[in-house]
C-alpha cells in the first residue's frame, strides 16, 4: 500500500504501527480514511486513492512531495501467527 500511494502520488508515506486491525490513513495529520467501524477489513489501492485525491491529485513518476501520509497497518493475521484482532 505504501509503495502504491507513493508510485501514485508521489509521496512518501510513513507506517506507523497499529492494533485492534485497525487501518487509518492520514494526510498532514487529518485521518482520511479508517477501517475502525469496519471490523478490520483491508481496503483496496482503489478506495485509498479515492480518499487522498480528494486532498492531491496523482502526480508524474518523477515528482515529489514532502507531505505527510500516514497509514497505521492493522495487526497481523492469523496466518502470519497473529490473532484475529476483531473480536
Amino acid at each position: 500500500m505504501a509503495a502504491a500511494i507513493e508510485n501514485k502520488f508521489g509521496v512518501v508515506p510513513k507506517l506507523i504501527g497499529g492494533h485492534n486491525a485497525i487501518f487509518d490513513v492520514a494526510i498532514n495529520g487529518s485521518v482520511v480514511y479508517t477501517n475502525n467501524k469496519q471490523c478490520g477489513q483491508f481496503p483496496t489501492h482503489e478506495q485509498i486513492f479515492e480518499e487522498v485525491r480528494k486532498y492531491k491529485e496523482p502526480v508524474d513518476q518523477e515528482e515529489t512531495s514532502h507531505e505527510k501520509v500516514s497509514i497505521a497497518p492493522c495487526c497481523p493475521s492469523p496466518s502470519d501467527g497473529g490473532s484475529n484482532c476483531c473480536g
